[in-house]
């Protein structure tokens, strides 16, 4: 098994983040565990985590002294893509921006959030590349996030 606890992977490891139009539930996280207990790179073990936050956000990190290939990370990526058709729901759609409001994490398109959104909205950044960036600003006021593009002053 090349699974561990994510709180274990340095800041350094490599994070992707999938992010939910909907809410998953735990069924989505074991079909990861499944991929990553067997996940290789060029025959080796990939020593990998994941998590689910906020019923919304598929994490998964990989450390990067093991060089996960580009073959390696197309095979999460056709897993996830998998998990989109046989759970019914998107994770690989970069169209949505992800929001906290008073009744929880949610999607909107990127209009709604030009439409509504202040810069204290606070906003997930699924585009974060390394554990350490994600433990530190995945959610945070969209002035701080490249969000702030979108938002209207």
């Amino acid at each position: 098994m090349t699974r561990i606890p994510m709180e274990e992977l340095s800041d350094s490891a490599h994070v992707w983040i999938f992010g939910a139009a909907q809410g998953l539930d735990r069924s989505a996280l074991d079909s990861v565990f499944h991929f990553i207990d067997g996940w290789k790179s060029h025959d080796a073990p990939v020593l990998a985590a994941a998590d689910l936050l906020h019923d919304r956000f598929l994490v998964v990190a990989a450390d990067e002294s093991m060089n996960p290939s580009g073959c390696s990370i197309d095979k999460l990526f056709r897993r996830v893509g998998e998990l989109e058709r046989e759970a019914g729901i998107r994770l690989l759609d970069s169209s949505l921006v992800f929001v906290q409001s008073a009744e929880g994490v949610g999607a909107v398109s990127r209009a709604e959030f030009k439409k509504t959104a202040t810069p204290e909205t606070i906003v997930f950044d699924p585009t974060i590349e390394t554990l350490g960036d994600f433990r530190r600003h995945f959610a945070r006021p969209a002035s701080e996030s490249w969000h702030r593009e979108l938002v209207r002053v």
